[in-house]
């Protein structure tokens, strides 16, 4: 476990030194970024798919975990649809959603 925990601060470290220049770096960046984010996705998928490891968590605990990934799921959401729509020709666009 202290291995992933060294690993994924490590990425944080990297993630919060980039700086991009210009059009290319700013594509390399965001690769940064959404590999880190899919790496804890994944790692989280396994923790939570791990009964005996799940049963070691009182339900406050849970529910804590449950409250920030959602805030955090529906952001990255609504980041997503937005960052979709920008991709899209203008009359394929759709009005926002709420």
């Amino acid at each position: 476990m202290s291995d992933w925990i060294q690993a994924r601060n490590e990425a944080r470290v990297r993630i919060s030194k980039l700086s991009p220049k210009d059009r290319l770096e700013y594509v390399d960046a965001c690769i940064q970024c959404v590999n880190a984010v899919g790496h804890s996705s994944w790692g989280w998928l396994q923790w939570l798919s791990n009964p005996s490891l799940m049963s070691g968590f009182d339900e406050p605990t849970l529910k804590d975990f449950f409250e920030k990934l959602k805030e955090f799921a529906l952001a990255f959401i609504e980041f997503d649809v937005e960052a979709t729509r920008k991709g899209m020709k203008p009359e394929l666009q759709e009005k926002p959603y709420r």
